[in-house]
């Protein structure tokens, strides 16, 4: 800390005379230990915060620390046995740090959340890591050591022109690097990057291969995609029509009524296009810690008295099948009702007129369901994997054919992942449609889980 203790050859006054080695003493607000530098012994001091004590991790890294400084002294030798002992421990000594240092390497590419090979140049793996092992479809990173590469990496698909022994030629024998896409099995996606070993830096040739999983990249990439064609298209084609409405024929020769009939039913789908999309946006980004103690029953209560005057109109009864009275959980209750009236929304639209929709409600244990009915023509193969996705198009075939941009599920998605649940599509027949929002609330004891 550039402070001057003492002159040399002048004793240490207390608290620094009594200083051990590789143990540190406070004194004020800071922190002294003694270390032997060479041919001398330093103290050495460290800037503490008077009210933190050091202990755990920080006090192993206060030792690491002084370890740095610490230069045992070498005592010369008067004989040849001595002389060879000494050798010995330094053999010994260089031995540990090498093992340690190994130790150290091994331990941070295991914590790397990227995958690392490293071929040398008859193209075997002499260095890998735990993701490279799981990116390649192997368990161990021990599997990959002395294998050849190329039959490895033929494990990934190339995104592109590139093939495996076109890339690996231009890597050994031009030492130019290479990037691009792959795929794995199942829906992994990753990058790479190859890059041919600097021969006079490490003295052999080879190359570095790092693997990244850019899954969650791309998918926001496909998001923003879809989010982008869902406002240049579905929220501006109303919009569009509105417009061309106002510069028609019977916008200068019609009634104000009738031109006020046909811009009305556009208005309100951009209306509620745009509602959707921001009522999706506010879903994802909502605050689980601001949750507290909703009762499901009256959500339930609350959409099917919000949604009664649509079902009405088209003479839908609306049935309750309650098999509890009330069920408690941690939620937020604007989403639960939204997430619900949308469910039922749902099950009207694609319901015959003078059907039924059907809200059933169970609890076992600590989750509860609740699944909505309704008597549509169900839903098609085609659609069933995709239904709750984000910007979908989706639509069910029946006498009355209605289609929709797919926000609705979508929604109830998120807000059920909100809630540490799932929505599942268990019935899609052509008797109807049955969804059920399963979460977790408070078991009959009372315990949350």
């Amino acid at each position: 800390n550039g402070r001057l203790l003492h002159q040399a050859g002048e004793p240490l006054e207390p608290p620094y005379a009594d200083l051990q080695p590789g143990h540190w003493r406070r004194v004020g607000a800071e922190l002294w230990t003694k270390i032997q530098h060479s041919d001398s012994v330093w103290l050495l001091g460290l800037s503490w915060p008077r009210t933190a004590v050091p202990q755990g991790r920080a006090l192993r890294l206060l030792k690491d620390f002084a370890a740095q400084f610490n230069w045992p002294r070498e005592v010369e030798s008067s004989s040849t046995l001595e002389q060879v002992e000494r050798r010995i421990r330094q053999v010994q000594q260089a031995s540990a740090r090498l093992a340690q240092m190994r130790g150290f390497i091994n331990t941070a590419l295991g914590q790397m959340d990227d995958g690392l090979l490293v071929v040398n140049s008859i193209g075997r793996v002499i260095l890998s890591n735990p993701r490279a092992a799981h990116y390649l479809g192997l368990k161990n990173e021990t599997e990959l050591m002395g294998k050849e590469a190329q039959p490895l990496l033929q494990y990934l698909e190339i995104q592109g022109e590139h093939v495996w022994s076109e890339v690996l030629g231009r890597l050994f024998i031009q030492g130019q690097p290479v990037r691009f896409e792959a795929r794995g099995p199942g829906e992994l996606e990753l990058y790479l990057q190859l890059q041919p070993l600097d021969e006079q830096g490490v003295g052999m040739h080879g190359m570095i291969i790092n693997l990244s999983d850019i899954g969650a990249l791309k998918q926001v990439e496909r998001t923003r995609a879809e989010m982008l064609n869902f406002l240049s298209h579905d929220i501006r084609s109303p919009i569009t029509s509105m417009l061309s409405l106002t510069q028609s024929k019977l916008a200068t020769e019609g009634s104000a009524a009738q031109l006020a009939d046909r811009i009305e039913p556009l208005a309100r789908r951009s209306l509620k296009l745009a509602d959707d999309f921001l009522q999706q946006a506010r879903a994802e980004v909502a605050d689980t810690t601001s949750f507290s103690d909703t009762d499901f029953v009256a959500v339930i209560y609350n959409a099917m008295d919000e949604i009664y005057v649509q079902a009405q109109q088209r003479g839908i009864r609306l049935v309750r099948q309650l098999e509890v009275e009330e069920v408690w959980l941690r939620g937020n209750v604007a989403l639960l009702e939204r997430a619900l009236l949308n469910l039922l929304g749902n099950a009207i639209k694609f319901s015959p007129d003078g059907g039924s929709v059907t809200v059933h409600l169970a609890r076992t244990g600590s989750r509860l369901e609740c699944c909505v009915r309704d008597q549509g023509p169900g839903v098609s193969p085609e659609l069933r994997e995709t239904i709750f996705l984000p910007f979908r198009h989706g639509e069910q075939q029946g006498q009355d054919q209605r289609s929709g941009v797919g926000l609705g599920l979508s929604f109830v998605k998120v807000v059920a992942e909100k809630h540490h649940g799932s929505i599942e599509l268990r019935d899609a027949t052509e008797d109807g449609a049955l969804f059920c929002l399963v979460l977790p609330c408070e078991s009959g004891d009372g315990v949350v889980s």
